[in-house]
């Protein structure tokens, strides 16, 4: 007996692979809909319509001849596309007639390849005024499909057959002719879409803060690893094992079990909600309490690249993310360039691959570079003379402004005036000043 198993399944006597009665919401689902219109102004159209289709099941049944079946129902539909004719469209199941079908093994005890099946009656709706802003179907389009799992995954129903279609005073105004309707399998897809150092030139000894912006493209809530700026040389976590040391304690996603830890379950103390959510829920059990202390307590002191046998990086380079479907969140990670030799650096980011994952084109992106200079060269010639002097004299007393909600967020500005460079903020502390115009001073006159 071959089973497919694509969602938690109970077991159920004598059961087979199929599910339990319940639904299955598929997010990305695409039609191609051979259209007909009748008429003077008639055409005749192939559309593309993409959307969510939800369908409901019942429990399994045998009809008498050993093949088990279960009866199905398309719940929601709803699916836009653009006619070259009549201009944006959307097609929904029919909110008066029942879109129901069955699905039903080939071969009784093989659940799949199974044999599925969907009279379906739809609306379309259009711009176009009354009576053809909506045309819908009376006979059913026999929609069929050989599938291989439950929800039908990688599947597309088809039907050859012509069925007419009425406008809003049940005239006959066209006919859809041949129909398909595939299920999307869902996918595993994370990115990284900007990477934006926070100067181009920087002294060394000195740290460059590096925004990272990564996206969750796919369909699915997922854990994983970033790394910038990234070098040939990095050994980076996978995403079970970020996975894995978050629920040790790393409440803060950084690699460390720490003091940083410890404030932040401090800060969420007792609190309740969905298990998970919270990065101090350490536990998944949708409080924050004494369990939690206690598993962070035990590894308090680890690191996550130790604990799995691995090159320990820079601080502040590595870090983990948790993001859900469709979300997209910013990073800063922090260079020390102590011990980084001198010259100029492309500035990269990546992701880690995420289990299942198969675009991965976009898991690093390189976006700009950084020089590491001696300090107090502003403009990375790569010498400390009059020209950087100059510089910071005329950048001298602006401040980096930390207000996100300033329009002038992460520039540095001396009242009404600027932006200025923030190449000439030598130490990185926000202001440019005295203390900036001493390190150039100490340095003047070296190159290299």
């Amino acid at each position: 007996m071959t089973c497919t198993f694509v969602l938690a399944i109970a077991s159920v006597p004598d059961a087979l692979c199929y599910p339990p009665a319940g639904s299955d919401y598929m997010e990305h689902t695409t039609a191609t809909i051979e259209l007909q219109i009748y008429g003077p102004s008639g055409f005749y159209e192939i559309i593309t319509a993409t959307g969510p289709t939800t369908v409901s099941r019942s429990d399994q049944y045998d009809p008498g001849d050993g093949r088990i079946m279960i009866d199905t129902e398309i719940v929601l539909m709803n699916l836009v596309g653009t006619s070259s004719y009549v201009g944006p469209i959307t097609v929904i199941e029919s909110p008066s007639k029942a879109s129901t079908g069955a699905i039903k093994q080939q071969a009784a005890g093989v659940d799949f390849p199974a044999d599925s099946f969907f009279d379906v009656f739809i609306e379309i709706k259009s711009g176009l005024p009354f009576p053809l802003g909506t045309l819908h179907n009376d006979d059913p389009k026999n929609m069929t499909a050989v599938i291989y799992s439950i929800p039908p995954f990688g599947s597309t129903y088809e039907s050859p057959e012509i069925i007419y279609l009425k406008d809003e005073l049940e005239n006959i105004v066209g006919a859809m002719l041949a129909t398909r309707h595939k299920v999307e399998a869902p996918v595993h897809d994370v990115s990284i879409s900007d990477v934006t150092p926070s100067k181009t030139v920087v002294g060394q000894g000195y740290t460059v803060s590096i925004n990272v912006t990564v996206e969750n493209q796919g369909d699915f809530l997922e854990w994983f690893g970033i790394v910038a700026p990234y070098f040939d040389s990095v050994v980076v976590p996978t995403s079970v094992q970020w996975e894995t040391f978050w629920s040790m304690g790393d409440c803060s996603r950084d690699g460390y079990i720490d003091q940083t830890d410890l404030h932040i379950l401090e800060d969420n103390w007792l609190w309740h909600g969905p298990p998970g959510e919270n990065p101090a829920d350490i536990n998944s059990d949708g409080v924050v309490n004494n369990v939690d202390l206690g598993i962070l307590g035990s590894n308090l002191g680890k690191d996550i690249w130790t604990h799995f046998g691995l090159p320990v990086p820079p601080k502040g380079t590595q870090r983990g993310v948790r993001l859900h479907s469709g979300n997209q969140n910013t990073l800063t990670f922090t260079w020390n360039t102590t011990e980084v030799a001198k010259g100029n650096y492309t500035i990269s980011a990546v992701a880690d691959t995420v289990p299942g994952e198969t675009d991965t084109e976009d898991n690093n992106f390189t976006d700009g570079w950084v020089f590491v200079t001696i300090p107090g060269d502003v403009n990375g010639d790569p010498y400390v003379n009059i020209k950087d002097a100059v510089l910071l004299n005329g950048a001298f007393g602006a401040v980096h402004i930390t207000d996100p909600s300033d329009p002038r967020y992460c520039q540095y500005w001396r009242g009404n005036e600027g932006p200025f460079s923030p190449n000439v903020d030598i130490n990185g502390d926000g202001y440019i000043n005295i203390k900036d115009a001493v390190l150039q001073g100490a340095h003047f006159g070296e190159h290299w």
